[in-house]
């Protein structure tokens, strides 16, 4: 069974985590986003970037809620054909809108340097369609802030979602997407 793989890493100023006792919100702002999707003959695979980012999360003697969004339009890989491709064959939902990429998770806390990764069930959604999702959390100090890594796995079946294939060559169902975003105080 072919899989959708998300990998989030998310970079947060220090100063947003240290909040011991009372809960402190923090913008999200981009770093890096890329993505990746396997093809059956590698030669066809799909990798690209994204140029925006948006959402909040939220500390409170360490990480408590999450919300990221990845607008579809931002998406690139390099090569227009194969952006508007994979727009209207992936990403379009079923009335034929263009709905961002949302991931969002609450009542949860991940603590920094803690021994084990925080499993955090939230919400993805993608094509206008809500799924659970659960993602595998790590949080480390790191110069500028706290560095959030975190892992996913979806079946892009759980959305109803086929994958393109055109004159034998075919996108699997696994897709990895690297998010790098910075949180800044509010």
């Amino acid at each position: 069974m072919t899989s959708l793989r998300l990998s989030k890493v998310f970079v947060f100023a220090g100063a947003v985590c240290m909040g011991a006792g009372s809960a402190q919100a923090a913008e999200l702002a981009l770093d890096e986003i890329s993505f990746f999707a396997p093809a059956n003959v590698a030669t066809f695979n799909v990798e690209g970037t994204a140029s925006e980012v948006s959402g909040s999360a939220e500390f409170d003697n360490g990480l408590v809620a999450i919300n990221a969004v990845v607008p579809i339009s931002s998406l690139d890989t390099g090569i227009a054909l194969r952006n508007t491709n994979m727009r209207e064959k992936i990403f379009t939902a079923e009335d034929g809108t263009l709905p961002d990429i949302e991931f969002s998770a609450s009542e949860f806390v991940c603590e920094i340097e803690a021994v084990e990764s925080c499993e955090v069930t939230g919400t993805m959604s993608f094509q206008g369609k809500t799924r659970p999702l659960t993602v595998s959390i790590d949080l480390e100090p790191a110069d500028e802030g706290t560095l959030i890594k975190a892992s996913a796995v979806i079946l892009l079946s759980d959305y109803e979602t086929e994958p393109p294939s055109l004159f034998g060559v075919s996108i699997q169902n696994e897709v990895t997407l690297d998010i790098s975003v910075k949180a800044l105080a509010d």
